[in-house]
């Protein structure tokens, strides 16, 4: 009976556990945990920061690099390579704009 239910659940799919949001009291509390007189937990603070105001995915942060970058009065400008979604490596470009600064 086990196997029967466990084929069917795989054939017919199962509906999956939404993880909890993550909010911005809770970037705010994990930011000021970070020790900033090392240098790893700066670039954490950046990755942390810019993960959470652009909602890129793990993949798209881990193939960033600082030519990716783009400085303009208003903010910054990702430039996002090929993607989960784009398979073709279509440059695409995110935004992420200046803000009240909660740090």
């Amino acid at each position: 009976v086990k196997a029967i239910l466990s084929s069917i659940a795989r054939q017919k799919g199962k509906k999956q556990k939404q993880a909890r949001r993550f909010t911005l009291e809770h970037i705010v509390a994990t930011v000021k945990q970070l020790d900033l007189s090392k240098k790893r937990n700066i670039r954490n603070k950046a990755i942390l920061l810019v993960g959470f105001q652009s909602a890129l995915r793990s993949s798209e942060l881990l193939q960033l690099r600082v030519g990716d970058i783009s400085h303009t009065p208003k903010g910054l400008i990702l430039e996002i390579g090929r993607n989960k979604t784009n398979q073709f490596g279509t440059p695409s470009f995110v935004p992420l704009y200046h803000g009240r600064n909660p740090f």
